[in-house]
């Protein structure tokens, strides 16, 4: 591939956080370069991997100079702030995370200019292919320019794919000091509800752009615990991803009717998840997990939800989403059960 001389500036950053992930770097890099113009820059983060990442990524360098550059950090600080170091040294007009694990579908950089070049959006999404299959990450019209905050907002929430992997973002939707929360993960659940929130306009683009890897080694196969024990530290990380969201959006002059209730569906059903995960390890010696935690996470995560659950669970009734409604009703009916306050039967 001839590499034309570096523009001014690039139109798009695609930026790598690297840890521990050598078996993947190249396929993900490659997916990337083997697409990239001129106008693409790539930029790799080293969250000192132990691992020969950074000698597969110095490949890369090595060939594509000017426009693959690695970036170092003196020791490791988790994938926030390799993010967030990543967005301080991009250059492009649009920035899209990609992670090293992952790989680019052919064609998705060129999807991107399309619209790019043609509609100028604030945040553009796209799809994503796991295990084979396509993943829908937007619930609302594809495939042309969406100026109404609250479809934005409310669609993907909705989705209840937050990840920022599958957004692609203006660089000014950064200013004002918005960035990954550092020490956590559900970082991106954290992140892209308020990134959303400042697009006066979006495109979805109704096809998979990255093929999303599922191995034992992700950070979030390692948060789906084992039967025996449940991850406490995670699932908190998880209960207060949207802590300040609510009063965020209350702060609208917009009703966001939509986003309220999209957030609330989103917050319930990680609660069933955890519900789920609690009682199922709560029998085995080894857990960390007891019946208790679920009144306690139901509180954490009904505080944080626009619409209260016994509320949601009758919205649920009478819109005929029955499998919500039973869902939600039995951790509910769970987490009463195993309230302190109202006592254990």
């Amino acid at each position: 591939m001839t590499i034309a001389a570096r523009p001014e500036r690039f139109w798009l950053s695609v930026l790598v956080p690297m840890f521990k992930v050598e078996a993947y770097l190249d396929q993900c890099l490659a997916s990337i370069i083997g697409q990239a113009d001129a106008g693409v820059e790539i930029v790799i983060c080293d969250d000192c991997s132990p691992d020969a990442g950074l000698a597969i990524a110095q490949r890369y360098v090595d060939r594509y100079p000017g426009q693959v550059r690695i970036i170092r950090h003196a020791q490791n600080r988790g994938i926030s702030v390799t993010r967030n170091s990543l967005l301080d040294a991009a250059q492009g007009e649009y920035l899209w995370f990609v992670d090293s694990d992952d790989r680019m579908e052919a064609g998705a950089i060129a999807a991107i200019a399309e619209v790019v070049h043609r509609d100028a959006p604030d945040l553009i999404g796209c799809n994503y292919r796991k295990r084979g299959w396509r993943r829908s990450a937007f619930v609302g019209p594809c495939d042309r320019v969406l100026t109404d905050r609250d479809v934005i907002v409310g669609g993907i929430c909705a989705s209840r794919k937050m990840y920022v992997w599958v957004r692609i973002a203006r660089r000014e939707l950064w200013d004002g000091g918005l960035r990954f929360p550092e020490g956590r993960i559900f970082e991106d659940a954290a992140l892209v509800p308020r990134l959303a929130l400042k697009a006066l306009s979006y495109v979805h683009i109704d096809r998979p752009l990255i093929d999303y890897r599922v191995w034992s080694g992700s950070i979030l196969a390692g948060v789906k615990n084992s039967r025996e024990l449940f991850d406490l530290p995670s699932h908190l990380d998880l209960a207060r991803a949207l802590e300040g969201f609510v009063e965020t959006l209350e702060s609208e002059t917009e009703p966001f009717e939509r986003t309220r209730f999209a957030v609330s569906h989103f917050i319930a059903m990680e609660f069933v998840k955890t519900a789920s995960r609690i009682m199922r390890a709560g029998s085995s010696t080894r857990s960390t997990g007891s019946p208790e935690l679920l009144a306690q996470f139901r509180g954490m995560m009904e505080q944080l939800s626009p619409i209260p659950f016994a509320d949601l669970a009758l919205r649920y009734l009478r819109s005929g989403r029955l499998v919500a409604w039973l869902q939600l009703r039995r951790a509910l009916a769970l987490s009463h059960q195993h309230d302190p306050a109202r006592g254990s039967s």
